[in-house]
């Protein structure tokens, strides 16, 4: 089996290579989140698109799962800081949309969704009708139903998956990836 995961530091795109970037890697490089606390891999994902995908005019591609999982993941962030700030560890997510904070979270988001992220990249149809049930619905080691959608999307559009997330590595069909989770590299 030919190697199918790369590390993204001193990545060159190839000529004719698309990439889709997933949650992982847009959060990383458009908001202020940083989930495993390295700001390292921050850099890293930032980088690649500011220097290496932009001013080469390449525009990767999202797909309305990632943008879902996208929004949903910061609201969710602010959502637990939210709790934990302000002393209201029952409130629940719901009772959160009607805060302040949730409206403020919200209309960052949107923002960043509208201003920085579409202008720059190709919307891209996940093709839900051609993807393979069998494989989508196999019960693996990690069961993550989005991911296998997004691998699945990467595969039939022969797209280089720009992740931080090491679920990728449990996926078959499995896409070329770039990354900067040393763990993920690392895998065999």
């Amino acid at each position: 089996m030919s190697k199918t995961i790369f590390y993204i530091r001193g990545y060159a795109p190839q000529e004719n290579e698309s990439f889709l970037l997933d949650t992982s890697a847009l959060i990383k490089t458009f908001t202020e989140l940083n989930y495993n606390g390295n700001p390292k891999s921050e850099d890293y994902y930032s980088s690649f698109f500011y220097k290496k995908l932009k001013p080469n005019k390449i525009k990767p591609y999202i797909t309305s799962i990632i943008l879902s999982e996208l929004i949903n993941r910061y609201l969710r962030f602010h959502y637990e800081q939210f709790k934990e700030i302000n002393n209201k560890k029952s409130l629940k997510f719901k009772e959160y949309r009607n805060e302040e904070d949730y409206i403020e979270k919200l209309n960052a988001i949107i923002s960043i969704v509208k201003d920085d992220i579409l202008p720059e990249f190709n919307r891209l149809n996940d093709n839900f009708m051609n993807l393979s049930v069998d494989s989508l619905l196999s019960i693996d080691i990690t069961y993550d139903f989005n991911d296998k959608i997004i691998a699945e999307t990467c595969v039939a559009n022969k797209l280089t998956l720009v992740t931080d997330d090491y679920d990728f590595a449990l996926i078959f069909p499995r896409p070329k990836i770039l990354t900067a989770n040393s763990k993920l590299v690392l895998f065999k």
